[in-house]
């Protein structure tokens, strides 16, 4: 499920794999949320560009509507990180900040500060992955960010859903694994 590096994944098995993402059950969910506030998906970085302008197509087919886009990155540089790059307008919009994992979730924080400073009404950091845990807490916590979307794909304690308490929705996935079971074997009976 939404693989960091697709080329590793790929060169890693001598077996038929299938690369599964969750941009339904993400662009489902946020067009249930967004009502008809204009949206802008945003990449956290060049390298997931790619990701962002996918999941940006789906959401747009889901609402029929026009979606805006935008790009952060940052220049790193004898581990100094001296400028920041934001490409797109996402004034008045709702954002949508899309990767596949949060870490540390200072890249999510970071990028939520910039939209915030573009004039986003509304920032919405997603990820399939929830790798960090409490550590991400102090970055997600902050007044930037409005709503924090994970995928069931890592339980998390508790102590982090109830630290964010109100922003926090986990959305299952599980049906996604189903149907790529079904395609891949439509004739094996599972009990």
């Amino acid at each position: 499920m939404e693989v960091h590096n697709l080329s590793a994944f790929q060169n890693a098995f001598r077996c038929n794999t299938t690369r599964l993402g969750a941009y339904e059950v993400f662009g489902l969910h946020v067009a249930g949320m967004v009502g008809e506030s204009h949206l802008a998906v945003v990449s956290p970085d060049i390298g997931r560009a790619k990701r962002a302008e996918f999941f940006r197509q789906r959401l747009e087919d889901i609402l029929d509507r026009p979606v805006s886009k935008g790009l952060a990155d940052k220049q790193r540089s004898t581990g100094q990180i001296p400028g920041d790059l934001f490409s797109g307008d996402v004034s008045g919009c709702t954002a949508i900040i899309l990767d596949d994992l949060i870490s540390s979730g200072t890249t999510m924080a970071r990028v939520a500060q910039q939209c915030r400073e573009r004039g986003a009404k509304r920032v919405i950091v997603a990820a399939t992955h929830g790798v960090g845990g409490i550590t991400a807490l102090p970055n997600l916590t902050q007044p930037s960010i409005d709503a924090v979307l994970l995928a069931n794909t890592i339980s998390q304690t508790a102590e982090f859903v109830s630290a964010l308490s109100g922003r926090l929705t986990v959305l299952d996935i599980s049906q996604i694994f189903a149907q790529a079971l079904k395609v891949e074997m439509p004739d094996k009976r599972f009990p």
